[in-house]
């Protein structure tokens, strides 16, 4: 088996894992890819994680024949790369166009690779994928079965076997990436997340993760939208926060943020495993070099394989996003931050 051998950089929403990544693309040896690139085939839902489940750890002949075709639409959506001529084909992808990341080897590598657990093809009556269906989908199905009684409407049913799925998966993704990772350590994006570290690095063999964790109170601040009432906090977001981009991370409004960072908090708690290192980031800012040990240890690193420090990452520059939370304008909704959310009751964090 081909060990797809990765560090993945994961954080919630403006936790500053970005920070990592640039540290890591410091280093020889290491292959970092570019900081707003995230590779979403593992996470994303109908993606690796899903055919996973679906294929190997719960198999059953209605739930792997419906993850194969989610998988299937899933990696056209996402994969395919359309001239900028074409309106209505750009119009129906999400955007991430991996066939042109991967120089037009996406789409057929993971066709390749999902097919390959594929045994047979039966052509039947198979009512479970009405459930998989939208609404219009669901009127013309209805619609030729009324047109054609005598003669049921027919799937496509795919008849799976998913043994050596994790040694498939490391293969498929070692071969992908391999141009990319020209025989370095490959940097990731938020491959993984950071919520179940037990599992996934059980997956790939030789992985391992670095979560970045942050004060609440500065996620806060720097997830403020456009729509918040005081123009000078909006002054105190990041560059990379356009007033929209972190939106997510829920800063509009008090009462969802805190229980989204309560939640947040509470899992990555519980999340721990060998080859999985906790970083704070104002520690990566404000105690660099130690924190910079603390890293290279767990990476095997070495200080000398640090060849081009402070190129992208400069603890300097990044000190003006700690501690932004003392320059918001209602201190009252701060202390609520500090008071509602666990990340300020675990020492050990």
């Amino acid at each position: 088996m081909k060990s797809f051998n990765f560090i993945d950089c994961s954080g919630i929403g403006s936790s500053g894992k970005g920070a990592v990544v640039d540290l890591l693309s410091e280093y020889k040896g290491l292959a970092a890819m570019p900081y707003n690139f995230e590779f979403d085939l593992f996470r994303i839902k109908g993606g690796l994680n899903d055919l996973r489940k679906d294929f190997y750890e719960d198999w059953s002949p209605i739930r792997s024949n419906s993850a194969y075709w989610k998988f299937f639409k899933l990696i056209n959506l996402i994969g395919k790369n359309p001239k900028g001529l074409n309106f209505l084909s750009s119009m129906l992808i999400s955007g991430n166009r991996y066939d042109k990341k991967f120089k037009n080897t996406f789409i057929s590598s993971s066709l390749n690779f999902l097919n390959s657990f594929v045994e047979t093809e039966i052509n039947g009556y198979w009512p479970y994928d009405l459930a998989d269906m939208s609404n219009l989908q669901l009127a013309f199905y209805r619609i030729k079965e009324k047109l054609n009684s005598k003669k049921k409407v027919y799937s496509k049913i795919k008849v799976i076997n998913g043994d050596d799925f994790d040694s498939r998966l490391n293969n498929f993704l070692y071969d992908l990436f391999n141009e990319i990772r020209n025989d370095k350590v490959l940097v990731l994006n938020n491959f993984l997340e950071p919520y179940n570290s037990s599992k996934h690095l059980n997956i790939f063999p030789t992985a391992k993760q670095i979560v970045v964790i942050r004060d609440p109170r500065d996620s806060f601040v720097s997830g403020l939208s456009v729509g918040h009432s005081n123009s000078d906090d909006l002054k105190l977001i990041p560059a990379n926060n356009d007033g929209h981009l972190l939106s997510s991370v829920g800063s509009n409004n008090i009462e969802g943020f805190i229980l989204r960072m309560r939640q947040f908090y509470k899992i990555l708690k519980n999340n721990s495993h060998d080859r999985m290192l906790k970083v704070r980031f104002e520690d990566l800012v404000l105690n660099y070099e130690e924190t910079k040990k603390t890293i290279e240890k767990f990476l095997g690193l070495s200080g000398e394989d640090h060849i081009y420090k402070f190129k992208f990452f400069n603890p300097s520059e990044s000190s003006k996003n700690v501690m932004i939370w003392k320059k918001f304008s209602d201190q009252n909704i701060i202390k609520r931050i500090k008071n509602d959310i666990n990340y300020f009751e675990f020492k050990d964090f």
